[in-house]
């Protein structure tokens, strides 16, 4: 399927969206985070944004974000700044770290 290199507001066909979708599988960023908890609720791209209370050019930049490793002393802290920093709603992107780090240490049993 042919992409243009940018659509307005940051719609599906733009650069910043390619990359999100494209690091879906990387686990280090937010991405892989997003993909997994959509897989486990059946929510569309769209469902999720307004679900973290973001338009979907913020989803996609939350998307490229680095995780906050669980293992990192101030954990909650790195969660909230993440929050703050891409304006989301931070007890939901709590609930998606968390369904994500469950499902992958499921898979690692």
């Amino acid at each position: 399927m042919f992409m243009r290199d940018t659509a307005p507001g940051g719609g599906p066909d733009s650069v910043i969206s390619r990359a999100a979708r494209a690091l879906a599988r990387e686990p280090q960023v937010i991405a892989s985070a997003l993909d997994t908890y959509r897989a486990r609720t059946g929510m569309s791209e769209a469902e999720l944004a307004a679900w973290l209370e973001l338009n979907l050019p913020r989803l996609h930049a939350l998307a490229l974000c680095t995780k906050p490793r669980p293992s990192e002393c101030d954990y909650s802290a790195a969660v909230m700044a993440t929050a703050r920093h891409i304006g989301c709603n931070p007890d939901r992107l709590q609930q998606v770290l968390c369904v994500d780090r469950a499902v992958h240490e499921a898979c690692e049993r």
